[in-house]
């Protein structure tokens, strides 16, 4: 399965099954994803300093991104 953060926006059902998803990478949870990809085995998220802050480029008007490889899971929150 791949999910984009577009993909999210333009589909109210695909983002209620998604809502309060987890996504991890070799088991290890990461935040502010942009792309998921099982298939392929990568997401890409916005990158971070270490202070937690999002990682800016040198004019400074965009948000940098780094891609992860490895498997791809999605923890779906438990439906009531």
């Amino acid at each position: 399965m791949r999910v984009t953060v577009d993909d999210l926006t333009s589909d109210p059902e695909l983002q209620r099954k998604f809502q309060g998803v987890r996504v991890l990478v070799d088991g290890i949870q990461h935040n502010h994803v942009i792309v998921a990809d099982q298939e392929q085995g990568y997401i890409e998220k916005h990158k971070q300093n270490a202070d937690g802050s999002f990682a800016l480029n040198k004019k400074r008007d965009q948000t940098l991104t780094e891609i992860i490889k490895g498997k791809v899971e999605f923890m779906f929150r438990e439906q009531s």
